[in-house]
């Protein structure tokens, strides 16, 4: 598959949905946006380096209500500026600013103890969770390849050479799936025209641990540049939706 060039700057969509039939036979809606400016340094050391910008977050709730919602916004400013590198299937191995990140949060908690206190369990929990999480750098690497977060834009997907053969790739979930790791059978389809190479992969569930739930997923990208990619995973109850989508200016593949 091909790469982008050094310099390549792309604006992507982040949207996690979560969806859930309420007794009343309505479906109560969760929607979490992010917008986040990424750019390609280059290969270095046989990583991939990029710099991500989030530029923007939006959060959107039907028939339902989270009182922890202005909170999360507010935990998460801390991942705002990341510099990341990824390795040749494109799964990040490495946080190149993370004492920043650490210096970032430690402001944003001292902000946030005077704002909030023990009084409110809910959101004293979320504090200290993340608190926790950003002393343990293999623990936020993690967190940042959930699908959730940025594991959609480096998914594992990159290949030197394109499978003939479904290939098995292994994927994480996040606390939905109370931190699940299962299997994706992935299938490449490519299309070139001597200019321009558009990649298409499809994946499926391998093995789920819920038999119940349907997997689905596609990621489309064009002349190595992430176009889209989409995952769905749902059953009768509950639908969950993650998508990481190219806004702004693009090319098109052209027949």
């Amino acid at each position: 598959m091909k790469h982008v060039e050094s310099g390549f700057d792309q604006l992507i969509l982040f949207t996690c949905s979560v969806e859930k039939l309420l007794p009343r036979g309505v479906w109560s809606t969760y929607i979490l946006n992010r917008k986040v400016r990424i750019y390609y340094v280059g290969r270095i050391n046989d990583l991939h380096k990029y710099q991500l910008g989030c530029i923007e977050t939006d959060c959107k709730l039907e028939r339902q209500a989270d009182s922890t919602l202005d909170l999360m916004r507010k935990v998460h400013d801390v991942f705002r500026l990341l510099v990341l590198g990824a390795d040749a299937n494109g799964i990040i191995q490495k946080m190149y600013n993370f004492p920043y990140i650490q210096e970032e949060w430690l402001q944003i908690k001292v902000n946030l103890l005077t704002e909030y206190d023990d009084t409110d369990i809910e959101k004293w929990n979320l504090i200290l969770k993340m608190d926790v999480l950003l002393q343990n750098y293999d623990a936020v690497l993690n967190y940042l390849r959930l699908p959730n977060m940025y594991g959609l834009f480096f998914n594992g997907y990159w290949r030197d050479v394109f499978p003939e053969e479904k290939i098995i790739v292994e994927q994480t979930y996040g606390e939905e799936f109370g931190n699940t790791q299962f299997q994706e059978s992935v299938q490449y389809s490519i299309r070139e025209n001597g200019i321009q190479q558009s990649v298409t992969i499809c994946a499926d569930k391998n093995s789920l641990f819920d038999a119940q739930m349907s997997y689905s997923g596609i990621c489309i990208f064009l002349d190595g540049a992430l176009d889209v990619c989409r995952k769905k995973i749902e059953n009768d109850s509950i639908r969950f939706n993650y998508s990481a989508k190219w806004v702004g200016l693009k090319k098109l593949y052209q027949e």
